[in-house]
C-alpha cells in the first residue's frame, strides 16, 4: 500500500497541538486549551489508525514482521519518554514509587494510584503500551 504524506503530515500537526495546548494549559493554567487538546488526541489517534494500517497488514501476511514493528515502535516512543520521566522526576524531585509506575505504564490503573501525578500527559501513551 502506497504511503499517504498528507496523513503524515496531518497527524503530525495533531501531535504538535496536543503539545502546544498542553503547553499553554500549563503555563497559563488554562482549562479552554486542555479541552482544545482532546480534539488534537482524538485526531491523532485516528489518524494513527490510518498511518499504521501498512504496517499492520504486513504484519497479517507475515507474523515475522511483529518483532520489526513493535522494535520501531518501541524505539521511537521509549527513549524519548524515558527521558521526559527521567527529567520530570528531577525537576519535580519525584523519585519514588510514582516513578516505578509510570515505568511500567500503570500510573492509571485505577483512580488515585498515584501520590503523585506530576507526568499527567503519559496516559496515551500507557494505552498504546498496553
Amino acid at each position: 500500500m502506497k504511503k499517504i504524506e498528507s496523513l503524515d503530515l496531518f497527524r503530525g500537526f495533531s501531535g504538535y497541538g496536543v503539545a502546544v495546548c498542553h503547553f499553554y494549559a500549563f503555563l497559563f493554567k488554562s482549562t479552554t486549551s486542555e479541552y482544545i487538546s482532546f480534539l488534537f488526541v482524538d485526531m491523532f489517534f485516528v489518524l494513527s489508525g490510518f498511518v499504521l494500517y501498512p504496517q499492520l497488514t504486513k504484519i497479517y501476511n507475515n507474523k515475522k514482521n511483529l518483532k520489526i514493528f513493535y522494535m520501531r515502535r518501541w524505539l521511537r516512543t521509549l527513549p524519548i519518554f524515558f527521558i521526559a520521566l527521567i527529567t520530570f522526576s528531577i525537576v519535580f524531585q519525584n523519585f519514588n514509587y510514582d516513578t516505578l509506575k509510570y515505568l511500567f505504564f500503570i500510573q492509571k490503573i485505577y483512580p488515585n494510584f498515584l501520590t503523585s501525578d506530576y507526568m499527567t500527559i503519559a496516559w496515551s501513551l500507557s494505552i498504546e503500551e498496553w
